[in-house]
């Protein structure tokens, strides 16, 4: 298995080229948000189960955050849950410029 630091690179690095102009600190808010609603073991369980169909998922995942998101953060959110990916705590993450 690839280490985690592989995995996550390309998206930490695509992530931080689209926050960097539109604010970081609207983006980490999100982030950790996000990364609240993924830790959360019922809807890790369900993320992760495949007879729950992707769009459930996602709908799922976007209400939970209980706040509107941009285009930008739903592209994220659809390609990292795509290949049901593995969740990376928002805080573990660090930007490379």
């Amino acid at each position: 298995m690839a280490e985690l630091a592989t995995i996550a690179r390309p998206y930490a690095e695509a992530l931080f080229r689209v926050a960097l102009p539109s604010g970081l600190n609207e983006w980490t808010d999100l982030l950790s948000r996000m990364a609240q609603v993924a830790s959360v073991p019922e809807f890790a369980d369900m993320a992760s189960d495949p007879r729950v169909p992707r769009n459930v998922v996602s709908e799922t995942f976007t209400a939970a955050l209980k706040m509107p998101i941009g285009e930008e953060a739903k592209k994220l959110r659809r390609h990292a849950g795509g290949e049901r990916a593995p969740v990376v705590a928002a805080g573990n993450c660090t930007p490379v410029p």
